[in-house]
Order: structure tokens, then C-alpha cells, then sequence
């Protein structure tokens, strides 16, 4: 189905001019399609895209258009976008659009619609084209069972697509499934979709695993790893293919898996991700059910275990932060550093004076923490602090647009900005669509967006 591209022009924004700063926002009423903003994109040209709860809205360097439906080529009726949950670019510059309604891509010139009726329950939720151009898409649905008045439980349902240009290919009979939901656990029916350093495709979900060599199919599951449930797939420098499973970790071989759990050292059986450090070493994130256990360390073929008494932070360990050879453990209650003689906890002799912590970040510039009352940086193996908050905030965004100018957004506190060593604090009054930030990016003429709750923000940098 193809139909010539239907946009709309948006109406007049509002503009207000706070701090050597002017904010362009946008909201429902002006124009955006929805007033909830669900997920954005900048393409290769330049355009910004803003998907919402209720179509697409489109900012080309000068104008904005909003489009909610296309025009069914068949029987001339629109069909509706729906809610936008993921977009994507391709290498050929397509715009793909995966919504509650469908799949649609934009050539720049035609939309078309792919929508079978057999799956329309199923929403795309994630794209990946590998080198050879294929675009892999997995599409899920949510479907809670209403067993009896006293019982109700969720099953979690899986389909994978493969679109090679010309045509598309489903894999269900061998990838496609339901799985039972855990309470507690998640609801993600495929956990990982990647292509390896041999050019095959690995996939893995609550029914196994599965490699895919370009012609035939490899399904791993209870009988190779000892569980059916795969949380997360990850190849090591080496090649070497790992799986985290809800009984353990398996390492593939060229005599097959080796299966590890409890007795070889982890500090529980349910591994939710594997992570590999600068040192070629493989730390493992173990639960016991919905505890965190601790992390596991995979050095010269054997398991080490650490608990919270080792790494001395009260907090489950939500990431690990590469610095060098070092390993920089975050967790909400603090932050600890592995180094080749053991666990050490930062605190307030290194700079650090939270007592709680929402965020850590690492990218070209340096690495980055958020705490309840202050903003670091990471320098020289200590803490300086650059930020300093009017009481207490909720850091849920780092933006570091270079080290002279960082953007932080909150939950609910708006926008703060730190620039020539000064801080400016932004908010709806100030201009901002929302006070409440979900993130913020560069498009490609390095005008800085914010996206809220209810709306975008362009920010105009005054001279």
C-alpha cells in the first residue's frame, strides 16, 4: 500500500527569552500531535521526528508537519498511525515507523503501510539491520489472562521478521512463541537481537536461544543450556558467545556449552546481563529470584563472587562503568571501584556528599554523576563536584553538549544548565513545554531539544 505523503503545517509556536536563551516549545495545542511525546529521532537529513501517542510530528530545520494517518491506496481510506513506540533509519534512508497500528516506512517520497490482520494484536519494538542490509524486526504482545475472579496471569508472545528489500520473511515456526510471565520478572518476550563478528544473527527470548547463519537456523534451549529462559546474549573479544539464563551462564565452545551456576561460584542462578571489561574479564549480575545476589567475575576459566559486603554499597548494582583497567560499580546508595587489589567504596574524602545517587553516565568527555543534591565528574581518580542544587532534585538526564556546557534534566524540576562555571535553572515559567524531562539531544545544526512529558523544546542559544 502507498499513498503520496499528507502533511499538515503546524500552527504558531510560543517563544519566551530567559538567560541569553529563547525556547521554542511545542505542545498539543500547538500543533504536536498528541500531547504525550513517546520517541524521537533525528535522521541523516537533518529532520527531527517526534513520535507520540497519536501519529508523527516532523521538524525539517524551518517548519513542522504533523501526520496521523496515510491514505490506504485500496480503498482510499486513512489508516491510522496510533502510537509511535519505535523509529528507525535504515542505511538507504528509509524512516521506519513501528506503532500500535502497524509498520510503516517513508522513502522520502511514499509512505507504505505493512499491516497483516493475522498480527494485529503484535506491536514492532525493535529494528536492527545487519551488514549484509537485512532489517530484522521482533514484535511483541502483552496478553493477560483472566484464568478465574481469583487468578489472572500474563502471557508474553514473540514474533520475529526479516525484510530483505524485496521481501519479507517470517520466521515464527522457529523463533515465534509464548512464554509465561514471572511475577516480577520481565515482560519482554526476546531479551537481545545482534549480529556477531562472523556475521551471523543471534537472538535470544523466554524460549531459548537462536543463531542464524544466512541459511539455517541453530535453536538452543534446555537440552544445551540447562533453561529455556535467555536474558541476555553477549560475544566476548574472543568470539566467544555467552548466555545468561535464569539458572546460570552458559559459554558456547567448540564442543558446545559449558553450563555455570551456584557451585561454580556465582553468587546466584539468575543471571540478568553479562557485561566484558577492558581486561578481556566477563562480570555476570546474579539474583536469587528478585534479590540481587551480587556480581560474578569470570577470570582464567573460574567464578569469583561479590556481595554487597564486598563492594559495600546497600543498593543492588544497577551498572558497571569501564575506566581503563578499572570497573566503577553504581548502584543508588553509592559508588565503588574494582581494582586489581580488591573492592573500594568512594565517599566523601574523594568528593563525593550524597548519600543517594540516580545516575551515572560515561561518554567522549568523561564520566558523569548525578546525586540527590549534587553533580560530578569524574577527575584523576576522585569526584569534583560541579553542580550544586537548591535542595534536593532527581536527576534523570545527562546531556554533556561539550565540558563548557552540560544539560541536566529532572523528573519534575525542569532543566538545569551548566555553563562557564555558573548554573541557570529552567523550568515551564522559563519556556520549557514541561517540566518534567525525558531527554535531550542535538540535532544536526547543533541546536540543543529537550523532550517532556507534554512536549518538546528547541533551544536558540542568543549571540
Amino acid at each position: 500500500m502507498k499513498t503520496k505523503l499528507f502533511l499538515l503545517i503546524l500552527c504558531v509556536c510560543h517563544f519566551h527569552l530567559t538567560a541569553q536563551k529563547s525556547f521554542e516549545s511545542h505542545t498539543k495545542k500547538d500543533g504536536l500531535t498528541s500531547s504525550e511525546v513517546t520517541v524521537t529521532l533525528v535522521d541523516s537529513k537533518g529532520v527531527v521526528w517526534i513520535g507520540t501517542s497519536n501519529g508523527l510530528t516532523a521538524y525539517s530545520g524551518s517548519k513542522w508537519y504533523a501526520l496521523k494517518n496515510i491514505e490506504d491506496s485500496k480503498s482510499g481510506k486513512p489508516k491510522t498511525i496510533g502510537r509511535v513506540n519505535v523509529l528507525f533509519e535504515d542505511s538507504k534512508r528509509n524512516i521506519w515507523v513501528g506503532s500500535s497500528e502497524g509498520l510503516f516506512i517513508y522513502n522520502s517520497k511514499y509512505w507504505t503501510s505493512f499491516v497483516k490482520e493475522d498480527d494485529d494484536k503484535f506491536i514492532p519494538k525493535f529494528f536492527m539491520e545487519d551488514r549484509q542490509g537485512r532489517l530484522w524486526i521482533t514484535s511483541e504482545y502483552l496478553q493477560v489472562v483472566n484464568a478465574s475472579a481469583q487468578m489472572n496471569f500474563s502471557l508474553s508472545n514473540g514474533m520475529l521478521h526479516m525484510y530483505s528489500g524485496d521481501r519479507w520473511v517470517d520466521f515464527n515456526d522457529i523463533i515465534g512463541g509464548t512464554s509465561a510471565i514471572i511475577p516480577g520478572y520481565t515482560t519482554d518476550y526476546f531479551t537481545r537481537l545482534f549480529q556477531d563478528s562472523k556475521g551471523n544473527i543471534w537472538l535470544s527470548s523466554m524460549e531459548g536461544a537462536f543463531e542464524f547463519d544466512g541459511v539455517n537456523w541453530k535453536t538452543y534451549k534446555e537440552k544445551e543450556l540447562k533453561s529455556e529462559k535467555v536474558l541476555f546474549v553477549l560475544e566476548d573479544k574472543d568470539g566467544n558467545i555467552w548466555a545468561a539464563m535464569d539458572n546460570g551462564v552458559a559459554r558456547q565452545g567448540t564442543d558446545g556449552w559449558k553450563h555455570y551456576n551456584k557451585k561454580d561460584g556465582l553468587s546466584g542462578n539468575r543471571i540478568v546481563k553479562l557485561q566484558q571489561d577492558n581486561k578481556i574479564r566477563i562480570w555476570a549480575f546474579a539474583y536469587n529470584n528478585l534479590k540481587f545476589a551480587g556480581l560474578g567475575l569470570f577470570k582464567e576459566g573460574k567464578w569469583q563472587s561479590f556481595t554487597k559486603n564486598d563492594f559495600k554499597l546497600k543498593d543492588e548494582v544497577e551498572s558497571l562503568t569501564m575506566n581503563g583497567e578499572d570497573v566503577i560499580a553504581f548502584a543508588k546508595g553509592g559508588v565503588a571501584v574494582f581494582k586489581s587489589n580488591g573492592w573500594y567504596k568512594y565517599g566523601k574524602k574523594d568528593g563525593l556528599i550524597d548519600k543517594e545517587y540516580s545516575m551515572i553516565k560515561k561518554d567522549r568527555h568523561g564520566i558523569w554523576l548525578a546525586g540527590e543534591n549534587a553533580f560530578y565528574q569524574f577527575n584523576e581518580g576522585s569526584w569534583e563536584q560541579l553542580l550544586k542544587a537548591d535542595g534536593k532534585w532527581d536527576v534523570n538526564v545527562i546531556f554533556v553538549e561539550n565540558k563548557e556546557s552540560i544539560w541536566l534534566g529532572t523528573g519534575r524540576d525542569g532543566i538545569y544548565h551548566y555553563s562557564e562555571n555558573k548554573m541557570e535553572h529552567f523550568t515551564e515559567d522559563s519556556g520549557l513545554a514541561d517540566d518534567r524531562i525525558l531527554d535531550i539531544f542535538k540535532d544536526k545544526n547543533e541546536a540543543v531539544w529537550i523532550v517532556s512529558k507534554l512536549g518538546v523544546t528547541l533551544v536558540h542559544k542568543d549571540k
